[in-house]
């Protein structure tokens, strides 16, 4: 085995096949002594010998510096300065009593967080009166809020703020003060074990979290509390796949620091840098050098960085803890099901800005809709390249405009018709329930049959009869090479997106199907070329169907070629070809008084308020000239400076095979949907192509060049694609069944 080949399967297995521990399944017991929260008396005696450590002098530095509770708690745990526990106890009752119950939940979680670890860290200084102060106080905060105090439901187990830190502090907390209250920590772990261990164990598998980028604040008292039974029992409370859940925030970084857009999303920094709590929290449970590398990123320096600092780059963090740069990772990574369903492709790692030469295109089928700040963004892409070239619309800040459940955000931000998704339309489909009758219909994926109602439960999720499920992977691939891929291909069904099976609405598709394929060219000139094949067919051929592309800027349309610019200090474009359909209608509608536009209404964001905000006021509508049941839409779309002329793009048919030609690329998909046996194309001039050809039935092809079988390739089950590289010719490929199939050594 070469070296390379070497690298590339031990990075594969660090990535793919996890270590596996024991997982707990029921309430645990609880040690009698303190300190028991994060620390035992056993880590004391080495806490003292590292923190001395050069490469800790930074964090001895902010710990022996700082005012906060916690901080003070933890100095009196290393030397004993009663002033210090005293201190933090004073300063912690007085945060809590002082702290307005109704208050945005992240600011009450992270204060009983803290003032749980004052109480365990400093437990023999508290007077029976201060213990009945924090217990009253905990109380008081969380009896404003399900599920109460102490917990006895599970209302809101998936999505919403129960599940976002209400329920998880409970487990903090009652374990700090277990010696007084013990059914505190036994309500929530039993409640933990019966309505949030499975879900959590479900969408992990996915390597992500379905709440995007709000999926970090869910994800992070998660992984805390996952650390917190760690120290008591030596058991892991979820599956190892959480520890690739912030890989979704790696893949997701642009090179200006900030992040391909997920879900609602507002951040005033310009650079998202709350990420750096599940990056280290994780990277440091699971022993990550990569999440470990990250987070130590210039960029993450100044986020919270005495509490979070204090965490992740000390108290969890072992001496001379190994780490790795992300440039090592493979530059596409698939986000499998039940969440992703989707795949991100870089052409490159660095964070250099507008001089950037790296391209990204997120690619996104989607499975199921978990409500609260996920967005109806099944089926769509986003592409970067020296600027957000085209991606997500819509603004989410604290405007009245445009805020969480404004019209804005209703109507438009979080529906299809604010991201590059596919519309069918039908005028007559309505929505219901209360608060969403006036709610505008885009064409495109519809609400849950309860219109918005997020499941609270596992069960309510994963049953049909609830309609949540909207699509599922057909096929994803990336390769030859594994690190740095020339293609990543991504396919997949959203059908069930469009219909609804309680008869509420009629039903718009038989069959909507999106493939994806990205290829990283190796040209500085065009470094990534952007390929989506659809195929619509509606219940009704009066359904209006559109294929959208939004841009920052009104893009410049020239028959099937629409070129969009960035003009705003960044140097990117995009160029699109629209091969299919014949003689498409190609239109922009944006700008003033049109910029978040739904049908016949606009839906205005407000003032922008926010460093970072990116609204897309502008979007392409492709539709095709005629009414149709079936339709197919097919573009090619190409990245590069802004002074670079684009390359060209032929479209290929030829039987079931409809594809395209550009660079030295060809790229081909089944039209019927139905996967190959057989095919046929001719290869003209005399350059060397690469060909990718897609819904090819898995197992082992003959591929012919004027009659002569030049190799034998295999499609794998989960590509059903084959890749090679193809001189001028006629070119004839057949599947080889099991009756005929001659074994031959694959070049």
């Amino acid at each position: 085995m070469n070296l390379k080949r070497l690298i590339i399967v031990s990075l594969l297995c660090f990535l793919l096949v996890p270590c596996w521990g024991q997982m707990l399944t029921s309430v645990p017991s609880v040690p009698k002594e303190h300190p028991r929260v994060y620390i035992l008396p056993s880590d004391i005696p080495n806490l003292k010998k590292k923190i001395n450590a050069p490469e800790f002098s930074n964090i001895k530095n902010t710990i022996y510096g700082s005012s906060q509770s916690t901080l003070q708690a933890f100095r009196y745990l290393l030397d004993g300065k009663k002033s210090d526990g005293l201190g933090a106890i004073l300063s912690a009752l007085k945060s809590l009593t002082n702290m307005d119950a109704e208050a945005d939940g992240r600011k009450v979680w992270n204060l009983v967080f803290q003032a749980a670890c004052v109480y365990d860290w400093c437990y023999d200084l508290l007077t029976s009166d201060q213990k009945k102060q924090f217990q009253n106080q905990f109380a008081r905060i969380h009896n404003e809020h399900a599920p109460y105090w102490p917990a006895r439901n599970a209302e809101d187990a998936l999505v919403g703020h129960t599940a976002a830190g209400w329920f998880w502090n409970q487990i903090i907390a009652g374990l700090a003060i277990y010696d007084e209250d013990p059914k505190i920590f036994n309500n929530a772990m039993k409640i933990f074990f019966e309505n949030f261990q499975d879900s959590r164990n479900f969408y992990y598998k996915s390597h992500m979290h379905h709440q995007g980028h709000y999926g970090g604040g869910y994800y992070t008292p998660e992984i805390q509390i996952a650390w917190l039974i760690k120290k008591i029992t030596g058991k892991d409370l979820f599956v190892s796949d959480m520890q690739y859940v912030p890989y979704q925030f790696i893949y997701s970084l642009r090179p200006d620091k900030q992040m391909i857009r997920r879900g609602d999303i507002s951040d005033d920094s310009g650079v998202w840098t709350k990420i750096k709590g599940p990056l280290g929290l994780t990277g440091e449970y699971y022993d990550d050098p990569y999440l470990r590398w990250i987070t130590d990123m210039e960029i993450f320096k100044e986020y919270n960085k005495d509490m979070t600092d204090f965490f992740i780059q000390f108290l969890f963090r072992p001496v001379d803890a190994p780490k790795k740069s992300i440039a090592e990772l493979p530059l596409t990574k698939y986000f499998p099901e039940p969440v992703g369903s989707e795949m991100i492709a870089r052409t490159g790692w660095d964070f250099l800005g507008k001089f950037s030469p790296t391209a990204i295109v997120h690619m996104r089928i989607g499975q199921y809709y978990w409500g609260a700040h996920q967005h109806k963004d099944f089926g769509t892409f986003q592409i970067y390249y020296r600027g957000n070239l085209t991606g997500d619309s819509g603004l989410y800040q604290e405007s009245s405009t445009s805020k969480f459940n404004s019209s804005h955000w209703k109507n438009y931000y979080r529906s299809t018709i604010a991201h590059n998704g596919l519309i069918i339309y039908d005028p007559k489909e309505k929505y219901g329930g209360e608060g969403w009758t006036n709610v505008k219909v885009d064409g495109g994926v519809r609400w849950p049959l309860n219109n918005d109602l997020q499941p609270n439960y596992f069960d309510d999720l994963i049953n049909p009869k609830n309609g949540y499920k909207y699509g599922a992977v057909l096929a994803h691939e990336f390769g030859p090479d594994q690190i740095k891929p020339e293609y990543s291909y991504l396919s997949g069904d959203i059908t069930e997106g469009y219909n609804y099976s309680n008869g509420v609405n009629r039903n718009r598709a038989k069959k909507v199907t999106r493939s994806m394929v990205t290829f990283n060219t190796d040209d500085a000139k065009y470094p990534c070329v952007f390929v989506v094949y659809d195929r619509l067919i509606s219940t009704d051929a009066s359904f209006k169907k559109a294929f959208l592309l939004h841009s920052m800027h009104k893009p410049e349309i020239s028959g099937n070629k629409s070129t969009i610019l960035r003009k705003d200090g960044q140097n990117g474009k995009l160029v699109s070809y629209t091969l299919a359909p014949q003689n498409p209608n190609i239109k922009a509608i944006g700008g003033p008084g049109k910029d978040y536009w739904v049908v016949d209404q606009n839906f205005p964001g407000g003032e922008v308020t926010t460093k970072a905000a990116e609204e897309l006021k502008w979007r392409i509508e492709v539709s095709p000239s005629k009414a149709n049941t079936d339709d197919e839409f097919l573009h090619v779309m190409a990245v590069m400076d802004a002074n670079t002329s684009a390359p060209d793009a032929e479209k290929i048919v030829s039987g079931d095979l409809i594809g395209a030609k550009f660079l030295d690329r060809i790229v081909t998909f089944s039209k019927s949907g139905q996967l190959l046996t057989s095919g046929s194309f001719d290869i003209e001039g005399d350059q060397l192509m690469r060909v990718l050809l897609c819904d090819v039935e898995p197992g082992l092809w003959s591929i012919k060049r004027n009659g002569k079988e030049v190799l034998t390739k295999e499609a794998s089950i989960d590509g059903k694609a084959l890749y090679f590289k193809a001189l001028p010719g006629k070119y004839e490929m057949i599947h080889l069944s099991e009756d005929n199939i001659v074994m031959k050594s694959k070049p």
